[in-house]
């Protein structure tokens, strides 16, 4: 009997294709641009987006509106991939033309991260 409940459940999660343990992929592009109001701040990105075609993979960019509020994480990564930091940043760091990655929770944005650059000489 437990064996045909679990086989039910898993088949049930299979079918309906959720995934309880994967986290939504981050959303990769850059700032176009930032829209303030008085308690939230929208950021328009523009998403790349590749799509595999017969011959080779065409890339579709499209504009998306997320909305930042208080509970939002923003990083600053510095290093390379391996020996990457990650710092707390402010919403004042972020500027139009920069490449950012979003980690959404649903329609929530959770955390923004962008690239610091190299200090000058």
């Amino acid at each position: 009997m437990l064996r045909i409940v679990t086989s039910l459940f898993v088949a049930a999660l299979l079918f309906t294709g959720t995934n309880l343990f994967a986290a939504d992929k981050p959303v990769k592009g850059s700032i176009t641009k930032i829209e303030k109001d008085k308690d939230k701040v929208v950021l328009v990105v523009e998403v790349t987006a590749k799509k595999k075609g017969d011959a080779a993979t065409t890339t579709d960019k499209t504009e998306k509106k997320f909305t930042i509020t208080s509970a939002t994480r923003i990083e600053k990564v510095t290093g390379k991939k391996d020996e990457a930091k990650h710092t707390e940043a402010k919403l004042e760091d972020l500027k139009e033309g920069q490449q950012i990655s979003l980690t959404l929770n649903g329609d929530k944005v959770e955390k923004v991260e962008f690239k610091g650059g190299k200090k000058g000489k």
